[in-house]
């Protein structure tokens, strides 16, 4: 049950990714070439958005062939989740990557039936036909 995250909330969650200081792994398509960044910042020039990345290294090296990138980007939320998302194209600056925000991003969701953290002393009741069952506290 993956979600898609469109529009303002796309960039909410890159303002997160960033103000956390997480650890984003980038992927060039072209290549065999995976490494580890962090967002630095966002921009907003016109009607199109930005997001700047730290230089990983050996990146200028990397694309120093390739006309247009394609990048894969993985990263963990907040809800302890997997995010993923494609880009392509981009522009290597001084000190940081310029890479135009992805349209979507997706939020990976491995399991149908997810856990839950529950208050302590909670109870759980169950009715199934005409039987009730009832718990322990749940922890």
């Amino acid at each position: 049950m993956n979600k898609i995250i469109k529009g303002k909330s796309r960039i909410e969650i890159l303002k997160q990714v960033q103000s956390d200081k997480s650890l984003i792994q980038m992927q060039l398509a072209d290549k065999e070439v995976s490494c580890l960044t962090v967002i630095t910042g966002l921009r907003f020039k016109n009607k199109d958005s930005y997001f700047l990345i730290d230089y990983p290294a050996g990146f200028r090296e990397a694309v120093a062939e390739i006309e247009t990138w394609k990048i894969q980007f993985r990263f963990t939320g907040k809800d302890q989740l997997p995010y993923v998302f494609n880009t392509s194209g981009g522009e290597l600056n001084q000190n940081d990557v310029t890479i135009k925000l992805p349209d979507f991003i997706e939020r990976l969701q491995k399991r149908a039936n997810f856990r839950i953290n529950t208050p302590l002393g909670t109870k759980l009741h169950i009715i199934k036909g005409f039987t009730e069952y009832k718990t322990n506290d749940v922890t």
